[in-house]
């Protein structure tokens, strides 16, 4: 009787269009040398201060906000970077960055009147600053409210005020995201006994 090799069985692949595995990836951000070399992919480990005002966040806030953090942190943007939170009203996202952040200076802009320091209110389309005027533009879930006649103008009005960079958060459709917005709705429902 001869002996078979057993060869390793791969896994099966997942359904058409979604991702081999579940885990969230990480963003990265990539770097490039002066020498000229090639990037290196940053270090997106969120800074080990003042994390209480991520963590008392519900989980897609935690994510998104989480993503945020560590990819200021990757830029290191020293003290007194100034920092543009496009679309965020009330001020939540930043709020978070200057709790983990106190060294930046951070100013939010909406169309959304708010009575609070550091607030502007504005259009994305016509943003009432001068060119780069910050070290960093960020902009959370913003840009889908956008139509998508003016998106391309509020990018360009971005890119026009910031000196070195600019950060947008969005969802974009696609078989993955939703694979995985089902998969994280079916665990908070089975926790909470409600969908999110």
């Amino acid at each position: 009787m001869s002996k078979k090799k057993r060869h390793k069985q791969r896994p099966p692949a997942p359904p058409s269009g979604r991702p081999a595995s579940s885990a969230p990836q990480m963003p990265t951000v990539a770097r490039r040398e002066e020498s000229g070399s090639p990037p290196r992919a940053a270090d997106l480990s969120l800074p080990t201060v003042n994390l209480q005002s991520l963590e008392s966040r519900s989980f897609d806030v935690y994510q998104r906000f989480s993503a945020f953090c560590r990819i200021i942190a990757a830029l290191g943007l020293g003290k007194g970077a100034a920092v543009l939170d496009i679309g965020g009203y009330p001020g939540t996202l930043t709020d978070t960055l200057t709790a983990i952040f106190p060294d930046i200076k951070c100013t939010t802009l909406d169309v959304i009147p708010c009575e609070r320091p550091g607030y502007v209110v504005g259009s994305a389309t016509a943003l009432p600053f001068e060119e780069k005027s910050f070290d960093a533009v960020i902009s959370s879930d913003t840009l889908e409210h956008l139509h998508c006649d003016v998106r391309t103008s509020a990018i360009h009005e971005m890119i026009r005020i910031s000196r070195r960079w600019v950060i947008i958060g969005a969802p974009f459709r696609s078989p993955s995201v939703e694979f995985a917005e089902e998969r994280v709705n079916a665990l908070y429902q089975r926790c909470f006994m409600k969908p999110y």
